[in-house]
């Protein structure tokens, strides 16, 4: 599993966003220089995180992006499978994967479950709270 700058830069935008939460909506190119990404890439990123209601935005003089939630609500789990997708370490525990006609014999299996299973409960239990 290795994630992509998708899904650091979703979770960068998120955190600058709860850290100047305070003055309402913030335009996207004072996150983009505050970060050091191209505005350009986060142009395609924002749709996402807007389309999943994660963010909302409005146009215009004053306009800008702002959370719609307190940052103790945003769990990195919903935040990395909205941009990267599946998380799961290996093929055979793909959500989308067919059954494995070795499952029953398999001697690594239970690892791969077990990291899975690390993996979830960690991105699962830490915040955007937690990472400011």
């Amino acid at each position: 599993m290795k994630i992509s700058t998708r899904g650091r830069y979703a979770l960068r935008v998120l955190i600058d966003l709860a850290e100047h939460n305070n003055s309402g909506y913030t335009a996207m190119k004072e996150v983009a220089q505050r970060q050091q990404i191209s505005l350009k890439y986060l142009e395609r990123i924002l749709p996402v995180l807007v389309s999943a209601k994660l963010i909302e935005g409005i146009q215009g003089k004053g306009g800008g992006y702002r959370l719609t939630r307190k940052p103790e609500e945003y769990p990195v789990a919903e935040i990395l499978a909205l941009t990267e997708g599946d998380m799961a370490p290996v093929a055979c525990l793909s959500c989308d994967a067919q059954p494995c006609e070795r499952k029953d014999t398999c001697k690594t299996l239970p690892m791969w479950k077990e990291l899975n299973s690390l993996i979830s409960n960690y991105l699962n239990n830490k915040t955007i709270a937690d990472l400011i």
